[in-house]
């Protein structure tokens, strides 16, 4: 159980990291995990998740970053807001204890593919064993103008979930690529981001390299490299 003493710590070794006056209140927001403003020039509020009561000092450091840019009107340093993530991620288990569940609406059918199918062969195939994933389309959206890349797959470890951008339900998408995408958010299940100098590193060595032996990586690869320009236009032109 979280209590008072804990925000307070958290007052007490923050103000000391920034120099200043910080004082926290603790929350059990999912969405907006750290949120920063000045009081005034030698004071600052911040709310926190309470999975930050168990931050450690690299993490302290960070959320210290994070009042020292509000206090200065500066951007945060890259690589900061990161280095939290993956404190969250790696303490999923405690986030995900002091959360309440909130329903998620998920279309895995889509025109042309059917994800769950896709999530399945990726199971079989490529992992060798189930993993306790859902997937789903996102969301479409309209585009002022032709965006210069897209997201094709997101992954959610607070919800063990994945989004696949429905750009790909089309029948010009080759079903290997569609797999590949789906396959690569599975791997940020299997192999979470890693702490390198102090930067959350997501797609580490060990992530390329099982990426990279993944029977249809190069093909993969190539079609994207070669052809998806080609739908992006045709698809942002219909939205």
């Amino acid at each position: 159980m979280v209590t008072e003493e804990s925000a307070a710590s958290l007052e007490d070794k923050l103000s000391a990291e920034v120099g200043a006056k910080v004082r926290v209140t603790l929350t059990q927001n999912r969405r907006v995990l750290v949120s920063v403003r000045a009081l005034d020039t030698r004071s600052v509020a911040m709310r926190l998740h309470k999975v930050f009561t168990a931050a450690g000092p690299g993490e302290l450091g960070a959320l210290a970053r994070c009042a020292g840019a509000a206090l200065n009107r500066s951007r945060v340093e890259p690589g900061v807001n990161a280095l939290l993530r993956a404190f969250v991620v790696a303490n999923q288990e405690s986030f995900v204890a002091h959360a309440t569940p909130r329903a998620v609406s998920l279309v895995s059918r889509g025109a042309v593919y059917d994800l769950e199918a896709v999530l399945c062969r990726v199971f079989e195939e490529d992992v060798g064993q189930p993993l306790p994933l859902r997937i789903g389309w996102g969301t479409p959206r309209r585009y002022r103008r032709r965006p210069r890349s897209l997201r094709l797959g997101s992954y959610h470890p607070l919800q063990s979930l994945i989004r696949i951008h429905p750009i790909l339900d089309q029948v010009q998408v080759p079903e290997y690529f569609v797999r590949f995408v789906v396959f690569h958010e599975v791997l940020h299940h299997l192999i979470p981001p890693v702490n390198s100098g102090g930067r959350a590193l997501v797609h580490s060595r060990a992530f390329r390299e099982r990426e990279r032996a993944h029977p249809d990586y190069a093909r993969a690869i190539a079609w994207e490299r070669t052809a998806f320009h080609r739908l992006l236009a045709a698809y942002t032109r219909r939205r």
